[in-house]
């Protein structure tokens, strides 16, 4: 894709020129620092925005000059007093001597003409050539270049920009992740990254772009990288076999991933207006952490939706709410579909333990792995934190505390199994398979529920200390 430009000059529209010939209609003076340039995106911006343009001096403005009357014709009073002194002076009348004045004049211009033809052209009539020449040689070029583009660029395979983000301090770098349906050549890449990095007026010191081949996950390693640092170095870095036999089979369909960024980039449009207080861009970026693991642009969607909801039920900010979910669900071993229990079931428990959601992931963070290992589930580990946090235990050492006594109860000490049986409270079944956490831990609170303050404060000690 060819790269053209309008500027402005004295309130003209001019162009559209190539980046090439921008650059040397400002090196020119043609175009000046304060010249309105328009990209052919629509962008507007003032030529001194524009890095890449080096600016000459201004050429200036020289009036052709007057032509000065001919001096023949500044002469015809003068020949008008001479003629009768001349016949006066002479034996011819007025009128032979205007006869004959008429000749002179008439052979005088006759040279004229004779040695204008034949004579070099003035400096002033070969510079207005020149010039005529050179705008025939643009007009031409700016007809050819297309063409000449076109035809140069037809070998560069397809493309999709995944995403095109800004980072580091004040957003002087540029990150961008492009799919590619086909194995490209070093070439096509250094081609393919020059394009972008000129798609956009505004200078980065660094860009980086990312090329992932079909069935690659973006974010998660890239087949090769182009990176301006400031100059283009280009590195291919590799993929699976399984990756570059489905790219050499070149079936990916472009369109159909562009697409469903479509109707993803809609559905975040429209969750925002739903949810005011969650910008598109903080739904952007969790919405591309879900869809590195998940295809379905309709689950990606709902996710997002659940997630937002929480976030904006529990007042926490987005980024941390999609943190605590992803942990939680990753640990219990909960997929996509069940983002609506589990997002219901935390929000429920920061409200009935009167605790924010960032308390609960912290005390999840704690006992979330021995819990799922015990066979203890979401619901039944939240309704635990929940007593704990009612008891002004919270976040991580309600999760400490609750993970310590998982591990008692789990491996037993000698003392402890001893007590446990005096309670009458079994950890194994008659078949020698450990009981559900869940049940030994009501019956444990039924036992200790029949036992005095001291009692139960002892057998406590023993069982978990």
């Amino acid at each position: 894709m060819a790269y053209w430009f309008y500027y402005t000059t004295d309130g003209q529209k001019q162009g559209a020129v190539s980046e090439e010939k921008l650059k040397e209609l400002a090196a020119n003076g043609k175009i000046t620092p304060g010249t309105m340039l328009e990209h052919q995106s629509g962008d507007k911006t003032v030529a001194n925005e524009v890095k890449w343009l080096t600016f000459g001096e201004s050429t200036p403005f020289t009036a052709t000059p007057s032509v000065a009357p001919s001096p023949f014709i500044a002469t015809v009073p003068l020949a008008t007093q001479a003629i009768p002194q001349i016949a006066a002076k002479s034996k011819f009348s007025v009128k032979n001597v205007v006869k004959g004045c008429g000749c002179a004049v008439g052979i005088f211009f006759g040279l004229i003409v004779i040695a204008a033809i034949v004579s070099p052209p003035s400096e002033e009539m070969e510079k207005r050539k020149e010039e005529r020449e050179q705008r025939k040689a643009e007009q031409k070029v700016q007809q050819e270049q297309p063409k000449a583009e076109q035809k140069a660029t037809t070998k560069i395979p397809s493309y999709l920009i995944l995403s095109d983000d800004e980072f580091g301090i004040g957003n002087k770098n540029r990150e961008v992740a492009v799919r590619l349906g086909v194995i490209a050549t070093e070439a096509n890449l250094t081609e393919i990254a020059n394009r972008i990095k000129r798609g956009k007026w505004k200078s980065y010191e660094r860009t980086n772009v990312h090329f992932y081949l079909p069935g690659m996950i973006p974010g998660e390693g890239a087949w090769a990288t182009g990176n301006f640092n400031p100059d283009l170095k280009v590195s291919i870095l590799g993929a699976s076999d399984e990756v570059l036999a489905l790219a050499r089979e070149g079936t990916y369909d472009l369109e159909a991933e562009k697409a469903a960024i479509k109707i993803l980039e809609n559905g975040i449009r429209d969750i925002s207006r739903s949810l005011p207080t969650l910008t598109q861009a903080q739904l952007s970026v969790s919405a591309k952490k879900i869809a590195q693991q998940e295809g379905d642009t309709n689950k990606v969607l709902d996710k997002l939706r659940n997630i937002g909801n929480l976030a904006v039920a529990t007042k926490t900010d987005l980024a941390t709410t999609h943190r605590i979910v992803d942990n939680i669900m990753g640990t219990f071993g909960h997929g996509i579909e069940d983002t609506r229990k589990i997002v219901d079931i935390l929000a429920a428990t920061t409200v009935k333990g009167n605790m924010t959601l960032k308390e609960l992931g912290e005390a999840f963070a704690e006992c979330g792995e021995t819990s799922a290992k015990s066979g203890l589930s979401v619901a039944e580990v939240c309704a635990f934190l929940a007593t704990f946090a009612k008891g002004r235990l919270k976040g991580s050492e309600a999760g400490i505390s609750f993970n310590e006594m998982l591990l008692k109860l789990m491996n037993p000490s000698i003392l402890a199994q001893n007590v446990l049986n005096e309670l009458g409270v079994r950890i194994y079944d008659s078949g020698g398979n450990m009981r559900h956490m869940f049940d030994i831990m009501q019956d444990l609170e039924k036992a200790l529920a029949n036992l005095t303050n001291e009692q139960r404060s002892a057998a406590e000690g023993a069982i978990f200390n």
